[in-house]
């Protein structure tokens, strides 16, 4: 299990897929290591992370 937090992009920077990449990045290596369940906290960009398969759930319901 592990949990993915705080990922930000410095306004200037956004829109150029530097986010997109280092979340593939992240995802990649969390399969290479056989990381069985990675969990997210967001309320920013909860619409964005669900194109990686994260879906929502309540925050109590977190191991």
């Amino acid at each position: 299990m592990a949990l993915l937090r705080s990922v930000a992009i410095a306004t200037g920077l956004q829109k150029q897929g530097i986010g997109r990449q280092l979340v593939e990045r992240l995802l990649q290596e969390a399969r290479s290591r056989d990381i069985a369940a990675l969990y997210l906290l967001t309320v920013a960009a909860p619409e964005y992370f669900a194109q990686y398969g994260f879906k929502r759930m309540k925050i109590e319901d977190a191991p």
